[in-house]
């Protein structure tokens, strides 16, 4: 969930499905500031099921935001394996 977005369940199983099944780690996140483009395309036309992955980091926007490179590559891991897997 983000400032504009509550995640679809279904998006945010299949996340966690793959997580498990992958040895991906992942903790959940509830941003009650700022938002996403989520918010906008999952109120498109009828409405589309949208979740949401974020790079845990700190002083966001800043010009010293840090992050963690195993923290980068577990969300593109994730994001690959969310892609690739079949849709229901």
């Amino acid at each position: 969930m983000d400032h504009s977005l509550f995640s679809h369940p279904a998006v945010t199983a299949r996340l966690n499905r793959l997580a498990a099944e992958q040895g991906i780690p992942v903790q959940q996140d509830l941003m009650l500031c700022g938002g996403t483009d989520g918010g906008p395309v999952q109120r498109s036309g009828g409405g589309v099921p949208t979740g949401g992955v974020s790079i845990p980091c700190r002083y966001t926007h800043a010009p010293t935001e840090l992050m963690d490179w195993n923290d980068l590559e577990a969300c593109a891991r994730l994001v690959r394996a969310f892609c690739e897997s079949e849709f229901d």
